[in-house]
Protein backbone atom coordinates (compact mmCIF):
# COMPACT_ATOMS: atom_id res chain seq x y z
CA UNK A 1 0.00 0.00 0.00
CA UNK A 2 1.29 3.64 -0.55
CA UNK A 3 0.76 6.17 1.82
CA UNK A 4 3.95 8.64 0.64
CA UNK A 5 5.35 9.58 -1.62
CA UNK A 6 8.82 11.28 -2.60
CA UNK A 7 10.78 13.15 -5.65
CA UNK A 8 12.95 11.07 -8.11
CA UNK A 9 15.55 13.44 -6.92
CA UNK A 10 16.41 10.21 -4.45
CA UNK A 11 16.84 7.78 -7.12
CA UNK A 12 18.88 10.28 -9.13
CA UNK A 13 21.44 10.71 -6.15
CA UNK A 14 21.17 6.83 -5.60
CA UNK A 15 22.33 5.98 -9.00
CA UNK A 16 25.25 8.87 -9.50
CA UNK A 17 26.13 7.48 -6.29
CA UNK A 18 26.40 3.70 -6.80
CA UNK A 19 27.38 4.10 -10.36
CA UNK A 20 30.23 6.68 -9.47
CA UNK A 21 28.60 9.08 -11.99
CA UNK A 22 31.20 12.36 -13.11
CA UNK A 23 29.27 15.74 -13.18
CA UNK A 24 30.34 15.85 -16.70
CA UNK A 25 28.66 12.44 -17.30
CA UNK A 26 25.35 12.74 -15.80
CA UNK A 27 22.24 12.44 -18.43
CA UNK A 28 19.76 14.60 -16.58
CA UNK A 29 17.34 14.65 -19.02
CA UNK A 30 18.09 10.90 -20.23
CA UNK A 31 17.48 10.26 -16.53
CA UNK A 32 14.18 11.59 -16.14
CA UNK A 33 12.85 10.15 -19.09
CA UNK A 34 13.45 6.65 -18.06
CA UNK A 35 12.45 6.77 -14.52
CA UNK A 36 9.34 8.18 -16.52
CA UNK A 37 9.07 4.79 -18.18
CA UNK A 38 9.92 2.70 -15.29
CA UNK A 39 7.13 3.85 -13.45
CA UNK A 40 5.31 3.22 -16.29
CA UNK A 41 6.10 0.10 -17.31
CA UNK A 42 5.67 -0.94 -13.27
CA UNK A 43 2.20 0.21 -13.88
CA UNK A 44 0.28 -0.13 -10.69
CA UNK A 45 -3.02 2.29 -10.39
CA UNK A 46 -1.96 3.28 -7.06
CA UNK A 47 1.10 5.01 -7.83
CA UNK A 48 -0.99 8.08 -9.72
CA UNK A 49 -3.15 10.30 -7.94
CA UNK A 50 -6.69 10.78 -7.63
CA UNK A 51 -8.21 13.92 -9.26
CA UNK A 52 -11.33 15.25 -9.83
CA UNK A 53 -12.24 18.40 -11.87
CA UNK A 54 -14.03 21.05 -10.09
CA UNK A 55 -12.38 19.54 -6.43
CA UNK A 56 -9.02 20.87 -4.82
CA UNK A 57 -8.12 23.26 -7.46
CA UNK A 58 -8.50 21.52 -10.37
CA UNK A 59 -10.82 23.42 -12.75
CA UNK A 60 -14.35 22.21 -13.92
CA UNK A 61 -14.38 20.87 -17.32
CA UNK A 62 -16.62 23.28 -19.10
CA UNK A 63 -18.49 21.50 -22.25
CA UNK A 64 -19.25 23.74 -25.24
CA UNK A 65 -19.98 22.70 -28.85
CA UNK A 66 -20.16 18.98 -28.03
CA UNK A 67 -17.05 18.78 -26.86
CA UNK A 68 -14.33 19.97 -23.95
CA UNK A 69 -10.40 19.52 -23.81
CA UNK A 70 -8.83 17.14 -21.57
CA UNK A 71 -6.71 17.60 -18.24
CA UNK A 72 -3.15 18.30 -19.35
CA UNK A 73 -1.72 15.79 -16.71
CA UNK A 74 -4.36 13.22 -16.95
CA UNK A 75 -2.86 9.80 -17.14
CA UNK A 76 -5.99 7.48 -17.58
CA UNK A 77 -9.67 8.87 -17.30
CA UNK A 78 -12.03 6.63 -14.98
CA UNK A 79 -15.47 7.97 -14.37
CA UNK A 80 -17.49 10.90 -16.14
CA UNK A 81 -20.07 12.57 -14.65
CA UNK A 82 -22.42 15.70 -16.08
CA UNK A 83 -24.22 18.13 -14.94
CA UNK A 84 -26.30 21.21 -16.24
CA UNK A 85 -25.22 23.53 -13.53
CA UNK A 86 -21.05 24.10 -12.55
CA UNK A 87 -22.56 22.78 -8.82
CA UNK A 88 -24.90 19.70 -9.94
CA UNK A 89 -26.76 17.60 -9.17
CA UNK A 90 -24.11 15.52 -11.40
CA UNK A 91 -25.61 12.46 -13.79
CA UNK A 92 -23.53 9.26 -14.55
CA UNK A 93 -22.29 9.17 -18.42
CA UNK A 94 -21.28 6.12 -20.24
CA UNK A 95 -19.07 5.09 -22.59
CA UNK A 96 -20.18 5.36 -26.09
CA UNK A 97 -20.60 2.11 -28.21
CA UNK A 98 -22.74 3.05 -30.78
CA UNK A 99 -20.81 2.80 -34.54
CA UNK A 100 -22.09 6.52 -35.37
CA UNK A 101 -21.66 8.07 -31.82
CA UNK A 102 -19.86 11.16 -33.14
CA UNK A 103 -21.70 14.47 -31.61
CA UNK A 104 -21.46 18.26 -32.88
CA UNK A 105 -19.25 20.64 -34.79
CA UNK A 106 -16.48 21.07 -32.46
CA UNK A 107 -17.36 24.81 -31.85
CA UNK A 108 -19.66 27.21 -29.71
CA UNK A 109 -23.08 27.34 -30.58
CA UNK A 110 -22.91 30.81 -30.71
CA UNK A 111 -19.55 30.78 -32.84
CA UNK A 112 -17.56 32.92 -29.86
CA UNK A 113 -15.05 31.50 -27.68
CA UNK A 114 -16.69 31.79 -24.18
CA UNK A 115 -14.49 29.96 -21.93
CA UNK A 116 -10.74 29.11 -21.85
CA UNK A 117 -9.14 26.14 -21.85
CA UNK A 118 -9.41 25.67 -17.96
CA UNK A 119 -13.15 26.49 -18.29
CA UNK A 120 -12.99 29.80 -16.95
CA UNK A 121 -15.75 32.07 -18.57
CA UNK A 122 -13.88 34.85 -20.46
CA UNK A 123 -15.19 38.53 -21.32
CA UNK A 124 -17.30 37.79 -24.43
CA UNK A 125 -17.44 40.37 -27.28
CA UNK A 126 -20.87 39.30 -28.45
CA UNK A 127 -24.42 40.10 -26.89
CA UNK A 128 -25.65 37.63 -24.84
CA UNK A 129 -24.01 34.79 -26.84
CA UNK A 130 -23.34 32.52 -23.20
CA UNK A 131 -27.03 32.94 -22.73
CA UNK A 132 -27.32 30.57 -25.84
CA UNK A 133 -24.85 28.06 -24.79
CA UNK A 134 -26.56 27.75 -20.97
CA UNK A 135 -28.25 24.16 -21.20
CA UNK A 136 -30.74 25.75 -18.14
CA UNK A 137 -32.18 28.29 -20.62
CA UNK A 138 -34.37 25.21 -22.30
CA UNK A 139 -36.52 24.79 -19.33
CA UNK A 140 -39.25 27.15 -18.73
CA UNK A 141 -41.11 28.10 -15.66
CA UNK A 142 -44.33 27.24 -16.21
CA UNK A 143 -42.85 23.22 -17.25
CA UNK A 144 -41.39 23.37 -13.61
CA UNK A 145 -44.31 24.62 -11.95
CA UNK A 146 -46.13 21.88 -13.24
CA UNK A 147 -43.99 19.21 -12.44
CA UNK A 148 -44.21 20.37 -8.57
CA UNK A 149 -47.74 20.70 -8.61
CA UNK A 150 -48.14 16.67 -10.16
CA UNK A 151 -45.25 15.77 -6.83
CA UNK A 152 -46.61 17.57 -3.96
CA UNK A 153 -50.17 17.96 -4.85
CA UNK A 154 -53.21 19.34 -3.08
CA UNK A 155 -51.53 23.18 -3.97
CA UNK A 156 -51.96 25.37 -6.87
CA UNK A 157 -50.07 27.24 -9.24
CA UNK A 158 -49.55 30.23 -7.40
CA UNK A 159 -48.12 28.22 -4.28
CA UNK A 160 -45.93 25.43 -6.00
CA UNK A 161 -44.60 29.03 -8.20
CA UNK A 162 -43.40 30.66 -4.61
CA UNK A 163 -42.13 26.92 -3.09
CA UNK A 164 -39.61 27.37 -6.31
CA UNK A 165 -38.91 30.97 -5.68
CA UNK A 166 -38.17 30.48 -2.22
CA UNK A 167 -36.04 26.82 -2.25
CA UNK A 168 -33.35 27.15 -4.67
CA UNK A 169 -32.27 23.33 -4.00
CA UNK A 170 -35.32 22.25 -5.61
CA UNK A 171 -35.32 24.50 -8.13
CA UNK A 172 -32.27 22.96 -8.98
CA UNK A 173 -33.29 19.32 -8.91
CA UNK A 174 -36.67 19.67 -10.63
CA UNK A 175 -34.42 21.57 -13.56
CA UNK A 176 -31.87 19.06 -13.85
CA UNK A 177 -34.26 16.47 -14.07
CA UNK A 178 -35.99 18.48 -16.75
CA UNK A 179 -33.02 18.88 -18.40
CA UNK A 180 -31.69 15.47 -18.38
CA UNK A 181 -34.79 14.40 -19.98
CA UNK A 182 -35.00 16.91 -22.73
CA UNK A 183 -31.35 16.30 -23.48
CA UNK A 184 -31.42 12.68 -24.28
CA UNK A 185 -34.71 12.72 -26.53
CA UNK A 186 -34.02 15.59 -28.56
CA UNK A 187 -29.69 15.77 -28.95
CA UNK A 188 -29.14 12.16 -29.06
CA UNK A 189 -29.84 11.89 -32.79
CA UNK A 190 -27.35 8.83 -33.36
CA UNK A 191 -29.16 6.70 -30.53
CA UNK A 192 -32.02 8.62 -28.66
CA UNK A 193 -33.18 6.06 -25.71
CA UNK A 194 -28.66 5.15 -24.94
CA UNK A 195 -28.71 7.87 -22.26
CA UNK A 196 -25.74 10.50 -21.12
CA UNK A 197 -22.57 9.57 -23.46
CA UNK A 198 -19.24 10.28 -24.28
CA UNK A 199 -16.45 9.07 -26.75
CA UNK A 200 -12.42 10.54 -26.57
CA UNK A 201 -10.62 11.45 -29.13
CA UNK A 202 -7.22 12.80 -28.63
CA UNK A 203 -6.89 15.58 -26.26
CA UNK A 204 -10.55 16.13 -26.24
CA UNK A 205 -13.77 14.28 -24.93
CA UNK A 206 -17.05 14.29 -27.20
CA UNK A 207 -20.59 14.10 -25.45
CA UNK A 208 -24.11 13.85 -26.71
CA UNK A 209 -25.44 16.92 -25.07
CA UNK A 210 -24.26 20.58 -26.81
CA UNK A 211 -23.10 22.18 -23.18
CA UNK A 212 -22.54 21.44 -19.50
CA UNK A 213 -20.65 20.76 -17.22
CA UNK A 214 -18.59 18.05 -16.57
CA UNK A 215 -16.81 16.38 -13.37
CA UNK A 216 -13.67 13.65 -14.71
CA UNK A 217 -12.81 11.22 -12.40
CA UNK A 218 -8.99 10.35 -13.83
CA UNK A 219 -5.02 9.78 -12.23
CA UNK A 220 -2.08 12.23 -12.95
CA UNK A 221 1.17 11.48 -12.78
CA UNK A 222 2.19 13.51 -9.38
CA UNK A 223 5.20 16.10 -9.99
CA UNK A 224 7.23 18.42 -7.31
CA UNK A 225 7.32 21.84 -7.46
CA UNK A 226 10.68 21.62 -10.21
CA UNK A 227 8.86 19.27 -12.15
CA UNK A 228 10.08 16.35 -11.24
CA UNK A 229 7.82 12.94 -11.27
CA UNK A 230 6.98 11.96 -7.06
CA UNK A 231 7.27 8.22 -6.71
CA UNK A 232 6.04 5.63 -4.39
CA UNK A 233 8.22 6.16 -1.27
CA UNK A 234 9.04 2.32 -1.40
CA UNK A 235 12.28 0.68 -0.92
CA UNK A 236 11.11 -1.76 -3.66
CA UNK A 237 10.31 1.11 -5.80
CA UNK A 238 13.43 3.29 -5.57
CA UNK A 239 15.54 -0.28 -6.53
CA UNK A 240 13.54 -1.43 -9.38
CA UNK A 241 13.60 2.61 -10.84
CA UNK A 242 17.68 2.07 -10.45
CA UNK A 243 17.81 -1.05 -12.05
CA UNK A 244 16.31 0.23 -15.05
CA UNK A 245 18.33 3.20 -15.36
CA UNK A 246 21.26 1.30 -15.03
CA UNK A 247 19.96 -1.14 -17.47
CA UNK A 248 19.29 1.99 -20.22
CA UNK A 249 22.84 3.20 -19.06
CA UNK A 250 24.83 0.19 -19.52
CA UNK A 251 23.00 -1.06 -22.83
CA UNK A 252 25.10 0.97 -25.39
CA UNK A 253 28.24 -0.80 -23.78
CA UNK A 254 26.93 -4.37 -24.28
CA UNK A 255 25.68 -3.67 -27.22
CA UNK A 256 29.47 -2.62 -28.22
CA UNK A 257 30.69 -5.76 -26.60
CA UNK A 258 32.33 -3.71 -23.80
CA UNK A 259 30.09 -5.00 -21.08
CA UNK A 260 29.68 -9.10 -20.10
CA UNK A 261 26.67 -10.69 -21.32
CA UNK A 262 26.32 -12.31 -17.77
CA UNK A 263 26.51 -8.75 -15.84
CA UNK A 264 23.83 -7.01 -18.47
CA UNK A 265 21.71 -9.89 -17.71
CA UNK A 266 21.92 -9.62 -14.09
CA UNK A 267 20.65 -6.28 -14.25
CA UNK A 268 18.03 -6.88 -16.82
CA UNK A 269 17.27 -9.69 -13.83
CA UNK A 270 17.28 -7.04 -11.37
CA UNK A 271 14.80 -4.76 -12.41
CA UNK A 272 12.16 -7.81 -13.43
CA UNK A 273 12.50 -9.13 -9.77
CA UNK A 274 12.37 -5.04 -8.20
CA UNK A 275 9.25 -4.05 -10.93
CA UNK A 276 7.40 -7.52 -9.55
CA UNK A 277 7.87 -6.19 -5.71
CA UNK A 278 6.97 -2.92 -6.48
CA UNK A 279 3.83 -3.65 -8.47
CA UNK A 280 2.78 -5.95 -5.76
CA UNK A 281 3.80 -3.95 -2.88
CA UNK A 282 1.51 -0.98 -4.33
CA UNK A 283 -1.38 -2.91 -4.63
CA UNK A 284 -1.13 -4.68 -1.65
CA UNK A 285 -4.17 -3.01 0.58
CA UNK A 286 -4.62 -2.99 3.80
CA UNK A 287 -7.32 -3.95 6.67
CA UNK A 288 -9.74 -1.29 5.73
CA UNK A 289 -9.15 -2.00 1.55
CA UNK A 290 -9.82 -6.08 2.59
CA UNK A 291 -13.18 -5.37 4.34
CA UNK A 292 -14.48 -3.71 1.05
CA UNK A 293 -13.06 -6.48 -1.20
CA UNK A 294 -14.85 -8.83 0.90
CA UNK A 295 -18.10 -6.84 1.20
CA UNK A 296 -17.98 -7.07 -2.55
CA UNK A 297 -17.23 -10.83 -3.35
CA UNK A 298 -19.65 -12.29 -0.56
CA UNK A 299 -22.82 -10.73 -2.09
CA UNK A 300 -26.21 -12.87 -2.54
CA UNK A 301 -27.53 -10.71 -5.24
CA UNK A 302 -24.95 -9.07 -7.87
CA UNK A 303 -25.44 -5.22 -8.10
CA UNK A 304 -25.98 -4.16 -11.37
CA UNK A 305 -26.32 -0.54 -10.95
CA UNK A 306 -23.46 0.57 -8.97
CA UNK A 307 -22.61 2.97 -11.91
CA UNK A 308 -25.25 4.96 -11.47
CA UNK A 309 -24.04 5.51 -7.79
CA UNK A 310 -20.55 6.18 -8.97
CA UNK A 311 -19.26 2.60 -7.05
CA UNK A 312 -19.69 4.70 -3.81
CA UNK A 313 -21.37 1.88 -2.24
CA UNK A 314 -19.73 -1.26 -3.87
CA UNK A 315 -17.71 -2.04 -1.12
CA UNK A 316 -20.44 -1.61 1.44
CA UNK A 317 -22.06 -5.17 3.01
CA UNK A 318 -25.51 -6.15 1.45
CA UNK A 319 -27.87 -6.72 4.06
CA UNK A 320 -30.66 -8.90 2.44
CA UNK A 321 -34.17 -9.61 4.54
CA UNK A 322 -35.66 -13.21 4.37
CA UNK A 323 -32.96 -14.05 1.27
CA UNK A 324 -33.52 -17.80 1.99
CA UNK A 325 -37.50 -17.46 1.78
CA UNK A 326 -39.29 -19.63 -1.01
CA UNK A 327 -42.31 -17.87 -2.76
Amino acid sequence: MITKLTSIKTVIAKIIADLDLKEDDMRISDIRSWCGEAIEKIGAFTQFIPKVSGQDGTPITKLCGYQASLPCDLHQLHQVAYSFNCDGPWFPMRKATGSFAVWGHGKCCCNCDCYDELGHKKECRHNNCCEHCDPNMIVQEDTMVNLVVDMIGNIDKTEALELLNTNQNLRTIISNLINERTYNDGFNTANPSGGLQYSIKPGFIMCNVPSGYLKLSYSAIPTDEDGYTLIPDLTSYTEAIYWYVTMKLKYPEYLNGKLNREVYYDIRRSWNFYRNQAYAEALMPNEDGMESIKNNWNKIVPEFRDHNTFYSHTGERQIIYNANERY
